[in-house]
């Protein structure tokens, strides 16, 4: 059976198609309806992809063999994490109803509506294993179940920085990690919630979602801003959800003596920081959030593990405990993939002195794949 997916190589995105596999013991296939694109990530996967491809070992990834030989026995364990399958085939949140069930495959029937971290394509063999692939409860739509796995990393990240009722937190970066983690921190009882983002698109979007309070760098001076809404000190907890290391100063600056920052962003590479006067004679703490980290497995230590808090999130979704109408902006045909990616690597690396708001009304973008 042929089979397409999305495919990042030194020319940009493309769409391959490829031979599907058959079903091994313990697997179901999936007709993908639709796939949310994790705009930070798999934009910085498109453009590291772009930049570095073939370099290593004289490979030409647009020529690498494409199979559906997924290895999941530890897939989503953070030690044993493929970053580079997942450069050259992006995506991790896709929906869709069984269509077929291998032998011993437990739990599924044909005909179940699931979402599963598998990769953008329409056709997605999964093994039926908790933390890949889960049952969208009844009245959640495809396009909003997707939105329960990057629903998990901004809930990590919550779990992480042990919020209180009545903490005052700063959420910085608007993008949909960081929108997830304003509404998750309101639920938690934090306030007030600030949002900081470069783009006023999106800081108008976290108003709509419930920030208390919003701040535009470029036009506002951060620091004063923040202590002017929480108090001198600043705030309790800030959340980084930017994933550029030159924000990360500013973390420690608008945050008060002995708060939490927490580290969501995927950020690489190096940061310089003022470790004396704003770190350690604050004695801030600083956490770092990687949501593959989860364990696997539920334990008397810890119990948030990956699938269970997926599961939180469509549950939040279903009662609409969060809003994931105002986050979904873009619906797309798969097959305008390529250009949706080109527009995504735009927007990242725009000036926005000498631009603006380049493509900063692209929250959620979902990838439809029905024909």
């Amino acid at each position: 059976m042929d089979a397409r997916r999305v495919v990042f190589g030194e020319r940009g995105a493309s769409l391959h198609k490829y031979k599907l596999r058959a079903l091994k013991s313990g697997e179901v296939l999936i007709k993908a309806r639709c796939s949310l694109i994790s705009i930070g990530t798999e934009t910085t996967l498109y453009l590291s992809r772009r930049w570095e491809a073939g370099q290593a070992a004289n490979v030409t990834p647009d020529r690498a063999q494409l199979d559906d030989q997924w290895d999941f026995d530890d897939y989503g364990r953070g030690d044993t994490w493929d970053m580079e399958r997942n450069r050259r085939f992006p995506g991790y949140a896709l929906a869709g109803d069984v269509i077929a069930v291998g032998e011993g495959a437990a739990g599924l029937v044909v005909g179940d509506r699931v979402v599963a971290l598998h990769h953008h394509a329409d056709l997605a063999v999964v093994p039926t294993k908790p933390e890949i692939i889960l049952k969208i409860p009844e009245g959640v739509s495809y396009e909003f179940a997707t939105f329960c796995v990057l629903g998990s990393v901004s809930l990590h990240a919550i779990h992480r920085a042990n919020l209180k009722l009545g903490e005052s937190v700063v959420v910085m970066g608007a993008g949909l990690v960081g929108l997830l983690t304003l509404q998750l921190a309101r639920l938690s009882g934090a306030t007030p919630v600030i949002v900081v983002d470069l783009s006023e698109q999106r800081l108008n979007l976290a108003r709509r979602l419930g920030a208390t309070y919003s701040i535009n760098p470029n036009r506002e001076d951060l620091i004063s801003k923040v202590r002017e809404y929480v108090g001198t000190e600043g705030a309790s907890c800030t959340i980084e959800a930017v994933g550029n290391p030159a924000v990360l100063q500013a973390c420690l600056q608008v945050s008060a003596p002995g708060a939490r920052v927490v580290v969501t962003g995927a950020i690489v590479g190096k940061a310089e920081l003022d470790l004396y006067s704003e770190f350690i004679f604050r004695e801030l703490t600083l956490i770092a959030s990687q949501q593959p980290r989860n364990p696997v497995h539920d334990s008397i230590y810890y119990h948030m593990t990956g699938q269970r808090n997926r599961q939180i999130m469509l549950d939040l979704i279903s009662g609409g405990a969060v809003n994931i109408s105002d986050l979904l902006t873009h619906r797309v045909s798969y097959r305008d993939a390529p250009e949706v990616y080109r527009l995504l690597g735009e927007a990242k690396t725009a000036d926005y002195d000498a631009h603006g708001d380049v493509h900063r009304e692209m929250v959620g973008v979902l990838l439809d794949w029905s024909d």
